[in-house]
């Protein structure tokens, strides 16, 4: 999925449950129309010298009682929206008092991850530098972890902190690898950090974890495998039940994607007297030429 720009704002509230007491706002209407309707009147002499009275001021009276009335219901209802704990999310933070979110960035740094653009730009470039962007746009007491995603899994920064010179100083010193991602072992190890720090001393309100990859097949394609590789949906699943999960997708869509997929000598043992023949297979994956240049 493409990332989110920005300035991209999702509203909601951190405890959802609490909305239904809004219902109670219509309590001050229900008593106004009810001592409307139990009101009674006493026929009285001396009441016609009030009634010039209240006609003279009948306008400011009436706008008294539904100022009165629209507070009374505004208490009500500013009181039920603070216990739901409404929250403003942005791809970079979560804004809103009392709510700390602990997010556990987990960035693609296998092989594929070393493509450039053509400004030079990595893929693991682009990639820290939306954490980057998700560290820097954090609300106050927002916590952090970072998880690298290749053929060994690990965790950087597995402690869930608040310091975020710590965190981004740990994305820039993050490298690219010459291995393939394993993504069932990199679920593991986001569970694993996401379990420590809900079971901490001081745990997070909200928890969310945001992969950063390109979405290669082979690393993504265990969540539809069978049998042995299928370890990776119910990881995904049980990840799920913990934390928000976010995608951010730092991949070009038409990436020529070639590899020598067999390689092997034809010309018997090799020696060192007589020339060695090495016969190989180049297949594509992705778009591009069918032309490829080898280098022995």
């Amino acid at each position: 999925m493409l990332s989110p720009p920005p300035y991209l704002l999702a509203f909601g509230f951190a405890n959802a449950a609490v909305l239904g007491w809004l219902a109670a706002a219509a309590a001050p209407i229900l008593i106004h129309l009810w001592m409307k309707r139990v009101h009674r009147e006493t026929p009285w002499a001396a009441v016609r010298f009030l009634q010039a009275a209240v006609k003279r001021h009948s306008r400011r009276l009436r706008l008294q009682e539904w100022l009165l009335l629209a507070i009374r219901t505004a208490i009500i209802l500013l009181v039920v929206l603070a216990a739901s704990k409404p929250v403003l999310e942005t791809l970079g933070g979560l804004l809103g008092p009392g709510v700390r979110t602990h997010r556990v960035l987990v960035i693609d740094a296998s092989m594929s991850m070393r493509y450039q653009h053509e400004d030079g730009v990595t893929l693991l470039d682009r990639a820290k530098r939306l954490a980057k962007e998700v560290v820097e746009g954090a609300g106050p007491g927002d916590q952090f972890s970072l998880c690298l995603m290749t053929g060994k899994p690990s965790a950087p920064v597995a402690s869930a902190t608040v310091d975020a010179a710590a965190v981004l100083a740990a994305i820039d010193a993050t490298g690219p690898t010459d291995t393939a991602s394993d993504l069932p072992a990199t679920l593991a190890v986001v569970e694993a950090v996401v379990s420590a720090a809900a079971d901490g001393p001081s745990p997070a309100d909200r928890r969310e974890v945001v992969f950063l990859s390109d979405l290669t097949r082979s690393a993504w394609e265990p969540l539809t495998a069978s049998g042995e590789g299928a370890a990776a949906a119910p990881l995904l699943g049980e990840l799920a039940g913990r934390a928000a999960l976010s995608l951010i997708d730092v991949g070009v869509a038409s990436a020529p994607n070639a590899a020598v997929i067999d390689a092997r000598v034809t010309s018997g043992a090799p020696t060192l007297r007589e020339p060695v023949r090495v016969a190989g297979r180049v297949q594509a994956f992705g778009a591009g030429s069918s032309e490829a240049r080898v280098e022995l």
